[in-house]
């Protein structure tokens, strides 16, 4: 099979990690959450005495979208490792912003390293569409293992008993970013600085193939996969 990236976008309770997930096992690839490399980096204790790196926490736990500088560095390092190492890539809800998207004419965005190491015939662009309302909805009764850095929603769940993470036993807990207020920031985050992506890729010759998310998690992979085969 050949080396190919996958983007999946959406907004914040649609399904995009556990999307991303099931089309890393079914085709091989990476799943490259940038939204858990960044928590990685901006809870990694060596970095709690590090001012700049709390400023970024501080923006993303508020539910903002961190520096697009900060972003493209860290993403960039990581992918261009990867696709020097023969793997393929599948991101979920990332590149967020122009600017890590196509970067400038001196900073190469992400679309450009994935069209160098894939060929852009093998760059996949998906959206999935989902209610705001709907959304919210979702983020509400969203949990995440600290240990697997999974998402969970759960199908049912007992008064007073502990949900714990079916991979690992850890107990799981309301992300620190999952809050009301943040939520809505995220949401809209989301609109003003994610969406205009969309009609740029368009403009450069990549298709943008949209998927219903108002559907069980099998049925929006079912649809995925119809454009990867």
């Amino acid at each position: 099979m050949k080396r190919m990236a996958v983007i999946i976008y959406g907004p914040q309770g649609s399904g995009k990690s556990t999307q991303a997930e099931l089309v890393s096992r079914q085709f091989g690839l990476v799943h490259f959450d940038t939204g858990a490399v960044l928590r990685d980096v901006l809870y990694d204790p060596k970095n709690q005495e590090n001012p700049e790196i709390q400023k970024h926490r501080a923006v993303n736990e508020a539910g903002g979208l961190n520096d697009p500088e900060f972003v493209l560095t860290i993403v960039s390092e990581r992918i261009q490792t990867m696709m020097e190492s023969g793997f393929g890539v599948v991101f979920s809800g990332s590149p967020r912003t122009m600017y890590e998207a196509f970067g400038t004419d001196t900073v190469d965005g992400l679309f450009t390293l994935l069209e160098l190491g894939c060929g852009k015939e093998h760059v996949h662009i998906f959206f999935i569409a989902l209610d705001t309302s709907k959304a919210t909805q979702r983020n509400e009764k969203r949990f995440g293992c600290p240990v697997c850095k999974r998402q969970y929603l759960p199908t049912h769940s007992s008064d007073g008993e502990e949900r714990l993470c079916p991979i690992c036993s850890h107990p799981l807990e309301v992300r620190a970013d999952d809050t009301p207020s943040s939520m809505v920031k995220r949401l809209e985050e989301y609109r003003t600085r994610t969406t205009p992506i969309f009609d740029d890729l368009k403009k450069r010759g990549y298709q943008l193939h949209e998927i219903n998310g108002d559907q069980k998690p099998y049925e929006v992979f079912s649809d995925i996969k119809h454009f990867l085969h």
